[in-house]
């Protein structure tokens, strides 16, 4: 609890869009996507409300793209399970990663693109969210997919016969 409160602070505090990044993650140490029902909910509610204190104030002054960039980076970094300098990110971080797009998802969710209205004060973060999700972050998903199965389509059966052996 006392983690959560720490990342809250930080992100109340900062100016950096990365570190409100890490300081969303940081919420979301020691839980993983199992995490459902109540504390799920929490920290959705917590994960909003510094979204709600912070990304609402930075949008008008701020270009949107730069926001949402370092929140892509920061997150394929740690949920892709790979440090691009020191090798593998730590089980336990890649899962907090993970547990943090699934509260993403959740925030992003509310808002639909067809019928609601982006500027609506009670919905802007929600479409920031969505955004990151549904434009951003599943495009990077899908290029890092698009790489991996690349490599494995070159994986001849000479290669499976020595993993195997």
């Amino acid at each position: 609890k006392s983690v959560r409160r720490a990342a809250m602070r930080l992100g109340e505090h900062t100016k950096s869009s990365s570190i409100l990044a890490e300081a969303l993650l940081l919420m979301h140490v020691l839980t993983t996507l199992k995490v459902s029902g109540k504390p799920r909910s929490t920290l959705v509610g917590n994960a909003l409300e510094l979204l709600n204190k912070t990304v609402v104030k930075w949008l008008p002054k701020n270009d949107e793209a730069d926001i949402l960039n370092a929140f892509v980076e920061l997150i394929d970094h740690y949920a892709c399970g790979t440090n691009k300098t020191n090798g593998a990110v730590c089980e336990s971080i890649n899962k907090t990663a993970r547990s943090l797009i699934c509260t993403l998802g959740s925030i992003g969710s509310v808002f639909n693109p067809e019928l609601d209205d982006p500027d609506d004060e009670d919905l802007r973060v929600n479409a920031f969210i969505r955004k990151l999700c549904a434009d951003k972050l599943s495009v990077r998903f899908a290029n890092n997919l698009k790489s991996v199965l690349g490599k494995v389509e070159e994986l001849s059966s000479e290669n499976l016969r020595l993993f195997d052996s």
